[in-house]
């Protein structure tokens, strides 16, 4: 039963769209983990964290600032957090996607018949 869903042409196509979505979910999380990493070092929370050095407040309106930038801080490393996940997910559907379509191959090349040449 499952060799014979294995001939069908729709199995080879839905292998093939695994590996499409696979790659479009790497370049999506690739994309966006560099965004997030670009805007982290941007980020004075960020440099505040990496420097391990206090920054002095002169006004209110600094005060605001770093927390505000503490706010983006945290989205910025959930967004790249995420990136990773989802570029995970497309490596692992591609490579089921891969295996597939590899496993199918194989399998119709064993269902048809040996070619023999007539040399002369």
């Amino acid at each position: 039963m499952f060799l014979n869903l294995i001939e069908k042409d729709w199995v080879r196509g839905l292998f093939f769209a695994l590996i499409i979505i696979g790659l479009v979910m790497v370049l999506f999380a690739a994309q966006q983990y560099l965004n997030a990493t670009n805007r982290l070092a941007n980020n004075p929370a960020f440099q505040s964290q990496q420097s391990g050095e206090a920054i002095p407040l002169e006004s209110q309106a600094q005060a605001q600032l770093l927390v505000g930038s503490g706010i983006e801080y945290r989205l910025l490393t959930h967004q790249r957090d995420r990136a990773l996940i989802i570029g995970g997910s497309g490596l692992v559907l591609l490579a089921l996607g891969w295996l597939g379509v590899d496993f199918v191959r194989s399998q119709r090349q064993k269902a048809s018949p040996p070619v023999h040449s007539i040399s002369g």
